[in-house]
């Protein structure tokens, strides 16, 4: 794959960094799932390792990268300075520390690393590369399925990227992406993984938008981004002072036409962690990065382990591993992210790019585990982008030449008011 983008060389930190992560989902997270396969644990750790130090090197070698506005910046200044704390304390006075665990395991320390791809997300390069190199590799989901379904789940987890700029991307690469995204929705929904199901119907949906576009008022685009937002909010609110589930109320509802897909598996996760971390009183701070909790649901369960290291549900990982401070942190950040990438006018690419965000918070309350993964590695690189001062250099003939494609070129109200002088 070419690495240069506008004629600008990708360094060669981001190229080894993600490169592991490809390599992990393509062959490492398939087979820890099939079965417990040493040789792939001992190879995805490896991966992981170079991942984490292709990652840290970036970070460290681009410090001078610096978000554009003040407050976000300064919210993200407080999330490093206790991401850091949280690996100091795991590394060195947690008694559960294992070293091989510890760095090894994409739940544990590797996950507090996920905010330095806000640095890799800060050059736009990093970006249209990222997004090109998903685009092919996504093209991978449908033939891994003559291996195993597991190795489409995870390959597809990419899918949600590329298809959401389908209209700007070379037409047979469009619809192949397309059908991709057709196909593993359908495959997931009929194995019973609803997450990856809804995620690749909202990106299906975000192209669909951009069709749209001229006829849909920008306004009512971002209000209904707003209420996507609010919505999780709002219940989780309602379930802390009263008790309701809308998972178990909307799913029991939907029976008879979701079928095997209509059981409730998430409100007895809410319902554990909440109470596991009042009772330990860790609710503000949460258990840190080696925390377990006993999970009553699974000790009943054949096949699966009764201390569980985090729970399924993104929103609740946060809560756990790093208690009400971490996730208020985290959920201030990401809508500042997508603010800033709605309010640009006039620019349908951003708006692609924060809507992506919106997705990956309401997701958040179902499931989007905050594990180092490719999948979380692509969402923080965005938030990156969004505090870039590049997100309104990027346009739709900038993601066209990328692929090669000739678009007309559209002159913005500057280039205009130049050319008239």
């Amino acid at each position: 794959m070419n690495s240069n983008i506008d004629s600008v060389k990708i360094q060669k930190w981001p190229r080894w960094c993600i490169g592991s992560l490809l390599l992990y989902a393509l062959l490492v997270s398939p087979s820890l799932i099939i079965r417990y396969n040493a040789i792939a644990k001992n190879f995805g750790a490896l991966l992981l390792a170079l991942s984490m130090f292709s990652l840290i090197m970036y970070f460290y070698k681009n410090r001078h990268l610096q978000i554009c506005s003040k407050f976000p910046r300064t919210i993200y200044t407080i999330l490093l300075t206790y991401v850091s704390c949280s690996i100091f304390y795991g590394a060195f006075i947690d008694n559960a520390y294992v070293p091989l665990t510890f760095w090894g395991n994409i739940d544990y320390a590797p996950a507090f690393l996920l905010p330095l791809f806000v640095k890799i997300g800060m050059r736009k390069e990093n970006v249209l590369w990222l997004l090109k190199v998903l685009a092919y590799f996504s093209l991978l989901t449908l033939p891994m399925f003559l291996i195993d379904f597991s190795y489409t789940l995870y390959i597809g987890w990419t899918l949600f990227f590329p298809l959401a700029f389908a209209k700007f991307l070379p037409k047979k690469l469009a619809i192949a992406l397309i059908v991709s995204g057709i196909c593993y929705a359908s495959l997931c929904w009929f194995d019973g993984a609803r997450t990856p199901v809804i995620r690749t119907i909202i990106s299906m949906l975000i192209a669909v938008y951009t069709y749209l576009k001229p006829i849909i008022s920008r306004r009512l685009a971002n209000w209904a981004a707003i209420a996507t937002i609010v919505i999780p909010f709002y219940y989780f609110f309602l379930y802390v002072t009263t008790g309701f589930s809308v998972f178990d109320s909307e799913l029991s509802s939907r029976s008879s036409s979701l079928g095997d897909n209509s059981a409730d598996t998430r409100t007895f996760l809410y319902e554990e962690i909440l109470d596991d971390l009042q009772d330990t009183k860790t609710i503000w701070f949460g258990k840190g990065i080696n925390g377990k909790y006993y999970s009553p649901h699974f000790s009943h369960s054949s096949g699966d382990n009764e201390e569980r290291q985090n729970p399924e549900v993104g929103f609740l990982s946060y809560l756990f591993k790093g208690g009400i401070v971490y996730t208020v942190i985290i959920f201030l950040l990401l809508p500042l992210a997508v603010i800033r990438m709605l309010s640009v006018k006039d620019n349908i690419i951003a708006q692609i790019f924060g809507l992506l965000i919106v997705q990956h918070i309401f997701l958040l309350f179902i499931e989007n585990i905050p594990q180092y993964t490719l999948y979380n590695a692509v969402i923080w690189s965005i938030v990156g982008f969004a505090f870039s001062p590049n997100l309104y250099d990027v346009n739709e003939n900038t993601i066209g030449k990328i692929f090669n494609v000739r678009r007309s070129f559209v002159l913005s109200k500057q280039q205009k008011t130049v050319i008239n002088k």
